[in-house]
This record gives structure tokens, C-alpha cells and sequence, in this order.
């Protein structure tokens, strides 16, 4: 199928100039301006996917993942099976990457990282050879190191909070959320400042 080509199959959709459809082996493979968006609203795009016939798994690359949550990934190299998604290469940031005026910008920070796993059993995202860019200055991170993917609550790292004042000087909050129960839960947030003590 080629022009303005659309397929959905349970809640999944797919947007594409071209579309075959391998019937024997199920395989859908899309090119030109690809956009698949999944039943929790994410937006991924890309050049060329390849797909299941379900729509639900399968390998793209140069991707591009709009969150719903408005963060966004690029990477390299997809791949998903049977609820794990691999990315190569990958940078993630939940910041805005585009200004008011929607102009591109560098967000504020980011994270890279050689390969990103999420796993939606779990509901983690591991990081592996990840480095931490915050405001231009890359800070590397542990090698591997995961951070909860959204849902119902993962015991886990929030995002850091960075402020300045004349009487504190710089200040880096690194919040830390336990889980304890499905109706009970914490968070711990350290402050640290240049000018005083914790």
C-alpha cells in the first residue's frame, strides 16, 4: 500500500507512505515518515519500521519516542519483544526540546547512554554505560543503573532539582522514592548546597 497509508490492530496504529504486508510471515514493514503510536499514547517515529502484523513488536531505526508524559528518546536502533524494549545508542530527557516560539533547543538535561532495556514487567528502565549531561557538562554515572519507568510507583531515583540563592549558593536536591505498599509510600529528598552544610 502506498500514499497515506493507516493500520490499527488492538489499540496500536500505525502511519506510513508505504506499507507491505507479508501475510505468510506476519512481517509489516513501513517506510517514509513512520509514526506508530501505542494505547498508552506514546508517539514513536521514524524512516523504516519493521514490524509483527499486530503491530506490537518489532525493530526501527533512527527512532524517535514522543512520551506521553512529554519526554522524549532518540536512538539509534529499536528493538522490541514480548514486553522489553532494547535501544542503542540512546539519549533521553524529560525536558522540553522544543521552545515556545518551537524552535529546537538543548534541553536542560539528559542522559545518554549505549543501551537503554525497559522492561514493562518490571517497570524499569536500565541504563547501561550512561552518563548524566546537565547543562552541557557530562557527569558519567555508575555503569549500569535503572530508573522507574512510570505506572503505579518504582522504588527509585527522581529527577534531581538544581536551584541557586546568595545565602545557600548552589543546590542539588536528589529526592529518592520508596514504594511500600500500593496505598503507602515515601519520599526522601537530601539538599546539598556549596555555601552551607546539608
Amino acid at each position: 500500500a502506498e500514499g497515506r497509508v493507516r493500520m490499527a490492530s488492538e489499540g496500536n496504529h500505525l502511519a506510513a507512505d508505504r506499507v507491505t504486508w507479508a501475510r505468510p510471515s506476519g512481517e509489516v514493514v513501513a517506510e517514509g515518515n513512520v509514526v506508530v503510536v501505542n494505547p498508552a499514547g506514546d508517539k514513536l517515529v521514524g524512516e523504516r519500521v519493521v514490524l509483527t502484523d499486530d503491530l506490537r513488536d518489532g525493530t526501527i531505526d533512527q527512532l524517535l519516542v514522543v512520551l506521553e508524559s512529554g519526554g522524549r528518546i532518540a536512538a539509534e536502533r529499536a528493538t522490541r519483544t514480548a514486553g522489553s524494549t532494547v535501544l542503542d545508542n540512546a539519549v533521553y530527557s524529560p525536558c522540553p526540546v522544543i521552545g515556545a516560539t518551537g524552535c529546537p533547543r538543548n534541553p536542560s538535561w539528559k542522559i545518554t547512554a549505549a543501551r537503554v532495556v525497559r522492561d514493562e514487567a518490571s517497570g524499569r528502565i536500565r541504563f547501561q554505560g550512561g552518563r548524566l549531561n546537565l547543562f552541557g557538562i557530562n557527569v558519567p554515572l555508575l555503569p549500569i543503573f535503572s530508573i522507574g519507568g512510570g505506572g503505579d510507583g518504582v522504588t527509585g531515583a527522581l529527577v534531581p532539582d538544581i536551584a541557586f540563592s546568595s545565602s545557600n549558593g548552589l543546590e542539588l536536591a536528589l529526592p529518592y522514592y520508596f514504594r511500600l505498599a500500593p496505598n503507602r509510600d515515601l519520599t526522601v529528598t537530601p539538599h546539598l548546597y556549596s555555601k552551607t552544610a546539608p
